[in-house]
């Protein structure tokens, strides 16, 4: 048990890591290298080895993980040999030849035990205080401009010379400011070097929260409030995390929001027929407001400069993935795909999505280390019936598709996640097909 303890700690850490990898302030900060993605990597390999040296693996798990082991590392060598630059060969070794098996390796661990979503429910945690801290700075700091900036960072996102972003005691950062409907303001960026990003690891808590089983009830941090005997519970990491999300002002987190509320309303049945008959009205109502809500953002931002940058941004991914197919132009050469881009936009350096970017960086080998994890887990969730983890894996390749973050250690971290759900053992069963949204 004290072995367990010390290893749930790393793990806490480590996925804490992995969040602070997710260009955050800290891991895009010019004059210093606070080395995160070093950091989680030695402090990930402890954890997991504290996990193996405490629990017996079935040597069958084993078998079956090294078996799969030698066709990843096919792929990803060949990705390596034919498309990987020698000024890129240490970030790619440690994400996809060393960090990455290694988690599959762990979420491989979670499934033999039958806790494979604990790892899961820790993420939620932590983004749940992440959350709430930066709620609370937006409230005080960039609106009511009670507190004031303790510090400041220089970071190198979105500008080659470096942008000075200050700081709310090292917990919040503010720089970018949006127009967003009736909103002009700043955006709740949290840690984060810009709102997307902070979008991106808000979304995937909500829907792990919403959509996948949790290890027990008091996890979920509910709050029961008495009156007239009966019984009111909150879940106040949604409302902490539905919050912050709300106040980045991000397309993308936006619509994905929608959907999820949507959808959990149309997923929930009613227990008797005056209950159908108004339920049936309000999905009718809420379909509607959904899909308004959802069209008029998409529109407000269809006329953009960043809407049309990211759809250039598809184009251009399209149109290098064809001029090399198999093998593509190169992992994270970023230049290599500006002849390819619209010529408004040259000298823009970034990328806004991660499906064009990885077949324009590998090709279609580099694409399979993610597309077999997910097709693999959807088949297994339709044999189970499982329609809230479905719904989570929907969310998961929205966000593939149209952010980048392919390389980020969280996304990896859920990959992994999926590869782990993929062969996922028998006794996992049971609570898979028990968690279908009632």
């Amino acid at each position: 048990m004290y072995k367990q303890k010390i290893a749930d700690f790393f793990e806490y850490v480590v996925i804490l890591f992995f969040i602070l990898d997710t260009n955050t302030v800290y891991s895009t900060t010019v004059d210093v290298d606070f080395h995160i993605p070093e950091i989680a990597a030695v402090l990930f390999i402890l954890c997991v080895a504290l996990r193996l040296f405490s629990t017996k693996i079935k040597e069958s798990t084993f078998k079956q993980f090294f078996s799969f082991i030698l066709i990843y590392y096919a792929m990803t060598l060949l990705v390596f040999i034919m498309s990987v630059s020698e000024k890129y060969v240490q970030g790619y070794v440690a994400r996809f030849l060393i960090l990455f098996p290694i988690l599959i390796l762990y979420f491989y661990y979670y499934a033999e035990n039958g806790k494979i979503f604990s790892p899961i429910c820790k993420y939620v945690n932590i983004m749940t205080v992440l959350a709430a801290i930066s709620v609370f700075f937006w409230v005080f700091a960039s609106q009511l401009h009670i507190i004031k900036p303790t510090g400041g960072l220089l970071s190198s996102w979105g500008s080659t010379r470096g942008m000075i972003y200050p700081s709310y005691f090292g917990l919040y950062f503010e720089c970018q400011k949006d127009k967003f409907l009736w909103y002009n303001g700043y955006r709740n960026q949290g840690i984060f070097a810009e709102g997307p990003m902070h979008s991106l690891c808000l979304v995937l808590a909500i829907a792990s929260e919403l959509f996948l089983p949790k290890e027990k009830a008091s996890n979920r941090f509910y709050f029961s409030l008495g009156k007239y005997k009966k019984s009111y519970s909150i879940n106040w990491k949604l409302v902490c995390l539905i919050a912050a999300l709300i106040t980045t002002f991000t397309t993308t987190g936006q619509i994905l929001l929608i959907l999820m509320l949507v959808f959990l309303f149309f997923m929930n049945r009613p227990k008797t027929q005056f209950d159908f008959v108004v339920k049936l009205l309000l999905r009718l109502i809420l379909t509607s407001v959904g899909a308004y809500a959802a069209v008029s953002i998409f529109l407000l931002k269809s006329e953009s400069l960043s809407w049309k940058i990211r759809v250039d941004d598809f184009t251009a991914g399209f149109r290098a993935w064809l001029s090399s197919p198999i093998w593509g132009i190169g992992y994270a050469d970023i230049v290599a795909l500006i002849p390819f881009r619209a010529s408004f936009r040259t000298k823009s350096s970034g990328f806004s999505n991660s499906i064009t970017l990885v077949l324009a960086e590998g090709g279609i080998i580099f694409l399979l280390i993610y597309l077999i994890p997910l097709c693999r887990s959807i088949q297994k969730m339709l044999v189970y019936k499982n329609t809230g983890v479905l719904m989570w894996i929907t969310i998961l390749m929205f966000e593939f598709i149209f952010t980048v973050c392919a390389h980020q250690l969280v996304i990896l971290f859920f990959f992994a996640f999926l590869y782990g759900l993929s062969i996922s053992v028998p006794t996992e069963s049971y609570l898979l097909k028990n968690n279908n949204i009632k």
